[in-house]
């Protein structure tokens, strides 16, 4: 996980020197980089996880299930089940979430987080950055929609290579959202965590209630 934030920070990184230096050195955008780019900001306008899916390279999505079904399934040797509740839900049983395409975990997964992007007109593309594994980094500029105002909006996609084609990556945003999500740092909407018993020494996830106050004497 920790190499996520280091590309996630290196992305936005060169979003802003793209945006200060018009013009840097680096490779020109393709056709196939700007429709996979746009594919994929479209999808975010739209506020549809299956859109956003469709637009992300299937590896990636497979990718992320394999990871999070095997710390689910660690948990569940475990007898535990904060991870699941905090990411699916506690009335999700394990044995539904091995049934979920990689698709259709994403999608339940990215209705827990959040993401959105302004509608546009068009894109105004600056650079494809290379990055590691063949990974590039497509920096623009939304141009709004008509009546949405005239600030351009930094826009930034993360492409891998789909046959000759692209896809979006797996976004980062996304992945650190989860990341809070598992660690606890952050909590879907709507999604309670049972307090630990009483009597454990120490708690396994969630919040405690505080014990009830003393009625004055």
């Amino acid at each position: 996980m920790k190499d996520f934030y280091r590309r996630a920070g290196a992305g936005a990184a060169l979003l802003l020197l793209a945006l200060a230096v018009p013009g840097t050195a680096w490779a020109a955008i393709s056709a196939d980089q700007k429709r996979a780019a746009e594919e994929y900001v479209s999808a975010l306008v739209l506020g549809d996880p299956r859109a956003i899916a469709h637009s992300i390279h299937e590896q990636q999505l497979e990718l992320l299930r394999k990871r999070l079904l095997e710390e689910l399934r660690l948990e569940a040797d475990r007898n535990d089940n904060v991870l699941r509740t905090r990411l699916f839900g506690a009335g999700t049983p394990l044995a539904d979430i091995e049934r979920m395409t990689p698709q259709g975990m994403f999608v339940a997964l990215v209705n827990r987080l959040r993401f959105s992007a302004r509608p546009f007109e068009s894109i105004e593309w600056l650079d494809a950055v290379k990055d590691d594994g063949g990974m590039v980094h497509a920096v623009g500029r939304l141009r709004p929609a008509k009546g949405q105002g005239d600030v351009r909006v930094p826009v930034l996609v993360s492409l891998v290579p789909w046959g000759e084609d692209w896809k979006a990556a797996l976004p980062f945003e996304l992945q650190a959202q989860l990341d809070d999500l598992k660690s606890g740092r952050t909590r879907a909407p709507g999604v309670t965590i049972a307090p630990a018993p009483a009597s454990a020494s120490a708690p396994q996830g969630g919040v405690v209630a505080p014990p009830p106050a003393e009625a004055p004497g």
